[in-house]
């Protein structure tokens, strides 16, 4: 639903011709649903247009680096004199930790565009019509790409439902299917009928 709403929006945005029930025959949703989400999306990017003139909407974004390849998809980027500034939708119910994909955004812009010397990336929730914004200068993204970069190039993986969500891998990778043996196991752990069956010495 998320994809659709994004579509539709992005493409009014660049001045595009969508149509909301196009976009949900092509992708299975439901109409009202869909339009539903469009509206409220929006309505939200209205609110903060402003700070986005001549807007180009769905940039696609890459560099390697220092042996690490990144890649980011920015839903709005606009410069503004010696500062690029991206838009992130978010039209989940589910709130999540963007901070490491902003940054990769806000550096990879950056690198895109040499003249610029900070970014702006602001999260905008459209269900809940909020914004959340950060202010970076090319400095501190550098830094933050050098710890970055070392740390994936250590090889040295966290799984976690929020680090594995949106990972190529996360269908055939042994770390996460470990984590996911360790919670099967917990959750298969019988349950005592009494605190007879636990014992003097389990109880704190």
């Amino acid at each position: 639903l998320g994809t659709g709403a994004h579509k539709v929006v992005t493409s009014w945005i660049a001045d595009e011709p969508c149509q909301v029930a196009d976009v949900a025959v092509a992708m299975g949703l439901d109409v009202d649903e869909l339009g539903k989400l469009v509206r409220w999306t929006w309505s939200a990017w209205h609110d903060v247009q402003h700070w986005f003139p001549s807007p180009r909407v769905e940039v696609e974004m890459a560099r390697t680096q220092a042996g690490v390849h990144l890649t980011g998809h920015a839903d709005v980027l606009a410069i503004v004199e010696d500062e690029v500034r991206i838009c992130d939708f978010k039209t989940g119910r589910v709130d999540a930790i963007h901070d490491n994909q902003l940054k990769s955004y806000c550096w990879l812009a950056l690198e895109d565009n040499p003249e610029a010397g900070r970014a702006y990336a602001m999260v905008l929730n459209t269900r809940r019509r909020t914004q959340d914004g950060a202010y970076y200068t090319r400095e501190q993204l550098d830094g933050w790409f050098g710890q970055f970069s070392r740390r994936l190039l250590e090889r040295k993986y966290h799984p976690s439902e929020h680090n594995c969500r949106y990972c190529p891998r996360a269908g055939n990778c042994p770390g996460r299917a470990q984590m996911l043996s360790t919670v099967v196991q917990a959750l298969t752990i019988p349950v005592p009928a009494s605190l007879d069956e636990i014992g003097p010495f389990a109880i704190a």
